[in-house]
């Protein structure tokens, strides 16, 4: 092959990965994507930030929960739904899935849905002709079900009575059960602060505070709060630009094209530093 068919065919591929790139901004929008990737950048400094201060959470777990209730919550609140409406499913969505995936009900929650699935989409079974030999692997997968649910509160009652009673009982699935809702709660509450009131900082206050508690409590680094001290302030910045730039177009006020890259490059440039002043009086 010569060089320059390998740089023909090293520039198309280049051309698809451009193409790709271009079709999700002109979908989703430059805003939003940044936004997204800000966020994303932060939540992983939470989970992993959580995880380095103990040695009893998994941040890959962490990360789960954190991540589908800033979805799910990024998701409604650019919506036209009412914020009650939107936090009522957000609650209880995070209340179903935390309690399937981190209280160990996957199996159980899987088998029933299977033999719902069967009842309903097997063609050899006759509905009309149904008896309740038809229905019986449902009704056990359902009886299982709401054992292993009577299971889980029951732990989670004799947790909760060891905490009030300062015994010091240590559960590892009460304990999971316990953060991966916290933590979805938390995810969720950073999205809607970003997207739907556009204040990151009201957002992501709550994601901070439980780091630097947890940081501060372990006697563990303070520098992980600079992973959300720096997408924070970038968010605050970027939000605050579009904001000028969309009163600009709506009046009709003509302003320079290159001012975008500008602008990102003081934001940067100021984040960076004031981040290097923050490290640098934390180790002092």
């Amino acid at each position: 092959m010569s060089v320059r068919s390998w740089r023909d065919e090293r520039a198309e591929k280049d051309s698809w990965w451009l193409i790709g790139i271009k079709g999700l901004v002109r979908i989703v929008g430059v805003k939003t994507l940044v936004q997204l990737l800000l966020l994303l950048i932060l939540l992983l400094y939470v989970a992993y930030g959580l995880g380095e201060a103990s040695s009893r959470l998994d941040p890959k777990r962490l990360l789960q929960p954190l991540l589908l209730g800033a979805l799910l919550a990024w998701w409604l609140a650019r919506s036209r739904w009412r914020a009650w409406a939107a936090w009522m499913v957000l609650i209880l969505a995070g209340a179903v899935l935390v309690t399937i995936v981190a209280g160990g009900l996957g199996g159980t929650v899987r088998a029933l849905a299977w033999q719902a699935a069967q009842a309903v989409f097997n063609p050899s079974i006759n509905l009309a002709q149904r008896t309740i030999l038809d229905r019986a692997p449902f009704v056990e997968a359902g009886e299982a079900l709401w054992l292993s649910l009577q299971l889980l509160a029951g732990r989670a009652s004799s947790w909760m009575t060891a905490i009030l009673h300062q015994e010091g009982a240590y559960s590892p699935s009460m304990t999971a059960l316990a953060w991966s809702l916290a933590l979805w709660l938390v995810g969720a509450w950073a999205s809607w602060g970003i997207r739907r009131w556009q204040q990151p900082l009201a957002g992501v206050l709550p994601a901070g505070m439980i780091l630097g508690a947890v940081l501060a409590y372990t006697g563990s680094a303070a520098i992980w709060l600079l992973g959300i001290f720096i997408p924070t302030l970038l968010l605050m910045a970027w939000g605050r630009f579009y904001q000028r730039l969309e009163s600009w177009e709506q009046n009709h006020m003509d302003y320079a094209e290159d001012l975008r890259l500008d602008v990102i490059l003081v934001a940067i440039g100021l984040t960076i530093g004031l981040a290097t002043a923050g490290g640098l009086a934390s180790t002092v």
